[in-house]
């Protein structure tokens, strides 16, 4: 169970309680609030850094309070539970209890508190967040969501007396909401079942399913389902399979991680051949996926509260700098000579710079042509002699087109261009490492996955592959190796690229030719390294890094 953070729903409410009291104004928010509103659910970092501006920034407590309750919600949702208990906390000492305004307000607030605390388990404390929250409840809709709550905690506690006690007290009030007396319902049913194995919960269980179905409640449909396979695992193991393959479809269209994860542990736990297995692996897979993204998630949380720290420490010093610096506007004046001297020989002296730099460029350019020609045309060339040595049908216009490919940018070798690259660039990897391995070499690739190139960038990628044409053409002249592997990861922020082969090695004598000063040249331009791994056995082990790009989300 998590807390739900709906942002509008959330500004809505102040705003109906603010205008429900005739003192009050119209509640407005700050243009960070509102950018923050704005990018909610399509950039969720620019969100999040928006909405700790306001924290910052912010005149006002109320809007500091709805930015702590949205910040709270991503904590949440990055399973940094303590986090988001902190910021709810920190939310409602911004505010007045006393204050009615405020009322529906405090009543989310330690709604969503409660939610969070039953998540970090501690049901004790749960319950006190959850009678805080009926404190401020005016309407029945939002009392029978807390008592559901509140029964819950007890349900958890293995209290199932008063749970059930406090449901059925309830549903005697016949609520007029269809989707919270199906809720009411439902955790009823599954209750009295958990206390009584015997209890027939299914007729009560199938009600709320009906009553869901007919509202089109996903996320209340998928909990019917779970609670009815939970029922039937032990009679009717069938039944038990049958509903869970009907949450599993259900949950296929939601967003929500967890749910997935709850499904397929719920299927995994049934055994089911022949998809048991199948089960297993997509749970584990699933698992490591919001494990990670989870764990990014706080990295980047973290990173952004110190960015806005440290923007406005900057600027309060920037501030007390112009303050200074408006102090010596005479003295300023005072060397205004001394500074016009300075620039006449600073003038000749940059001149003098800049006629170094244009000569320094024209040498790289020079040196860069030189390169591409090697990379480009000559290894091309070799990788086409590779393909018609081993391969063993080539078609005519497959040839043609390489050929022609070639002739292509041998003439743009002179001519600036925007670097592009496939959006089936892994496949092109393989298509090249492919290219050099026959009959006397087998290449092995791994993990060259689309995962992996998403955080490279497009120049990036272009090097990368120029640095692999080289080692392949490097390793088909001189190696005569038998065998080489060719890996792909990441770790951390850096890309990582290994090269091994079986072949004779390098001298130790042996001075890098133009090829590989090239390739180490390309690596540092990327800010990356090179090492000649030494090994027990003969070949050639090299591992290549290069930092990630952080500006591709």
């Amino acid at each position: 169970m998590k807390v739900r953070i709906h942002l509008l729903s959330f500004a809505a409410l102040c705003i109906v309680a603010c205008n429900n009291n005739e003192k009050s104004q119209p509640v407005t928010f700050s243009e960070d609030y509102n950018r923050g509103a704005t990018y909610y659910y399509t950039k969720p970092d620019s969100s999040y850094y928006y909405f700790v501006k306001v924290l910052n920034n912010s005149q006002s407590n109320f809007e500091k309070a709805a930015a702590l309750y949205v910040i709270a919600g991503r904590h949440s949702e990055a399973g940094d539970y303590f986090s988001a208990q902190e910021s709810l906390l920190s939310a409602l000492k911004l505010l007045d209890e006393n204050d009615p305004v405020n009322y529906r307000t405090f009543a989310s607030l330690y709604n969503s508190l409660a939610n969070v605390t039953l998540d970090l388990k501690d049901y004790s404390t749960a319950k006190e967040y959850y009678r805080l929250a009926l404190r401020f409840i005016n309407t029945e809709n939002e009392r029978n969501e807390i008592i559901n709550g509140f029964a819950l905690v007890h349900q958890k506690m293995g209290d199932y007396k008063t749970a059930i006690a406090i449901y059925d007290s309830v549903l005697q009030l016949n609520t007029t909401d269809t989707l919270t007396y199906a809720r009411l319902l439902s955790n009823a049913a599954r209750t009295k079942w958990l206390a009584d194995p015997g209890y027939r919960a299914a007729p009560e269980m199938w009600r709320a399913l009906e009553l869901r179905i007919a509202k089109a409640d996903s996320s209340a449909i998928e909990s019917s389902y779970s609670h009815l396979s939970d029922y039937y695992k032990s009679p009717k193991p069938d039944s038990a399979l049958y509903y869970a393959m009907k949450r599993y479809d259900v949950v296929q269209n939601q967003s929500d991680p967890d749910d997935r994860l709850e499904t397929l542990r719920q299927l995994m736990q049934l055994k089911a051949p022949p998809k048991g297995i199948a089960w297993e692996t997509q749970y584990f897979q699933l698992e490591d996926s919001v494990n990670t993204a989870r764990t990014n998630d706080r990295k980047q949380f973290a990173l952004i509260r110190f960015d806005v720290e440290k923007s406005k420490e900057e600027n309060r010093l920037l501030q007390n700098h112009i303050r200074k610096q408006r102090t010596w506007i005479t003295a300023v004046a005072v060397v205004a000579a001394l500074v016009v001297s300075g620039l006449y020989f600073w003038t000749a002296w940059r001149r003098k710079r800049l006629k170094q730099e244009a000569e320094m460029r024209i040498k790289d350019s020079q040196l860069k042509t030189s390169q591409k020609v090697h990379d480009v045309v000559a290894n091309g060339l070799y990788r086409v002699m590779s393909k018609l040595e081993h391969g063993k049908s080539i078609e005519k216009e497959v040839l043609i087109s390489e050929i022609e490919e070639l002739y292509e940018k041998s003439r743009n070798i002179s001519h600036e261009h925007k670097l592009e690259v496939s959006p089936e660039y892994d496949q092109q990897i393989h298509n090249l490492l492919n290219a050099y391995s026959g009959d006397q070499t087998k290449v092995f690739v791994v993990g060259n996955q689309p995962v992996f190139w998403n955080k490279i960038s497009v120049a990036q990628k272009h090097e990368l592959q120029l640095i692999l044409g080289e080692l392949m053409v490097n390793m088909k002249k001189h190696s005569q190796a038998k065998r080489v592997v060719v890996q792909f990861k990441q770790q951390d922020k850096t890309a990582m690229l290994h090269y091994k082969d079986d072949g004779i090695g390098f001298s130790t004598e042996q001075n890098l030719g133009n090829g590989l000063n090239n390739t180490v040249n390309r690596i540092k331009s990327m800010n990356g390294e090179i090492s000649f791994d030494k090994t027990d056995t003969p070949g050639v082990s090299i591992t290549i890094s290069i930092p990630l790009d952080d500006n591709i989300l």
